[in-house]
């Protein structure tokens, strides 16, 4: 019977099945007026009252009755109050913005960067020195260039050597 409403006179009828195993009358509008009513219900095993407008001492007193006789007793309560609702949505909404603020700072941040990094190349590769900055980067600097002269007189080296191997050889 979940969502439907229901009023005195039909607790007064469900009241007479004692039979009745499992009962969900959860978002029913229920109000603590009737709720004594369940106590004939012997066989019951699952009881579901949540979301209904129900006080804590009736549903401490409902939960004491019926402990160790029903296996599920579900009493959840809703935020039928305006002031609940918007306390609980704004709560969601703060977090959310929070959120979304950190996410947009660290995107702008990041923009930021990248796009002066690669004003800052652009730059240096073709506009601070007149354009010349591919060729200055293709450039050898001097300990490479040093490098490379005693790497070319080593292999001269050992192809004369070689040469010389192979005569002695034959």
């Amino acid at each position: 019977m979940e969502g439907c409403p229901v009023t005195a006179a039909c607790l007064d009828s469900l009241a007479a099945i004692p039979a009745l195993l499992y009962l969900n009358l959860s978002r029913c509008n229920l109000f603590d007026d009737g709720c004594e009513k369940f106590s004939g219900l012997r066989n019951l095993k699952v009881l579901n009252l949540g979301f209904n407008d129900i006080s804590d001492a009736c549903l401490l007193h409902m939960r004491e009755e019926w402990i160790g006789r029903v296996q599920s007793l579900n009493c959840v309560k809703s935020c039928n109050s305006l002031r609940n609702s918007v306390t609980a949505y704004w709560k969601i909404v703060l977090r959310r913005f929070v959120d979304n603020l950190a996410l947009h700072l660290l995107l702008s941040i990041n923009e930021v960067v990248n796009r002066n990094i690669e004003v800052e190349i652009v730059n240096e590769v073709m506009g601070s020195h007149g354009g010349h900055g591919i060729e200055r980067m293709l450039e050898e600097l001097p300990p490479v260039a040093m490098k490379r002269k005693r790497l070319n007189k080593s292999i001269r080296l050992l192809k004369e050597s070689m040469e010389v191997v192979a005569q002695i050889i034959d």
